[in-house]
């Protein structure tokens, strides 16, 4: 009987574990959506205002979500159509990595056919892209994909790519 009691509040406890984490996964996942659909917007805007008649259509789009951890944790949600640079200089890239190891211009992420691809920029520590067990330097332009992990200096960047679907903007 008591065997029976210690069972059940072990399964009851692993499924609370899950509950918990599977809501921790949509609340991340919420934040990722909510920060795409706010660059999209902001990127239509951007076009219009420089006179660009290009209108966003209803469909899917491919979005990027890196997370890093730093003195203050840190995420971005970037379109990647737009190249965004990763380097040590704020002025130079959309993300500025503060640390000697890392060049003043160190690696792209950019999308080409529908795959999103990262390049070194002839580093001087160079750019490793971490996939499951392996650890390669990318010596050429490489596909990323979710869950990869991008080596910069001493940081290490969490790969997202999902799809935000669109509506008529």
């Amino acid at each position: 009987m008591i065997l029976v009691l210690i069972i059940g509040i072990a399964a009851a406890s692993v499924l609370l574990v899950f509950l918990l984490l599977r809501a921790a996964e949509q609340a991340r996942q919420d934040r990722c959506y909510a920060a795409a659909l706010k660059v999209i917007k902001e990127n239509s805007l951007n076009d219009a205002l420089r006179n660009r008649t290009k209108q966003v259509k209803a469909g899917r789009k491919l979005m990027v979500y890196l997370e890093w951890r730093d003195a203050a944790k840190a995420g971005y949600v970037f379109d990647p159509d737009r190249n965004v640079r990763i380097g040590r200089i704020p002025e130079l890239n959309e993300i500025a990595i503060r640390n000697g190891s890392v060049s003043k211009q160190h690696c792209v992420l950019f999308t080409y056919q529908d795959r999103v691809y990262l390049r070194d920029l002839n580093s001087r520590n160079g750019t490793f892209l971490k996939r499951r067990f392996s650890r390669r330097r990318v010596l050429e332009s490489v596909p990323v994909l979710t869950g990869d992990r991008i080596c910069v200096g001493g940081t290490e960047i969490r790969v997202r790519i999902f799809s935000f679907e669109l509506t008529d903007m």
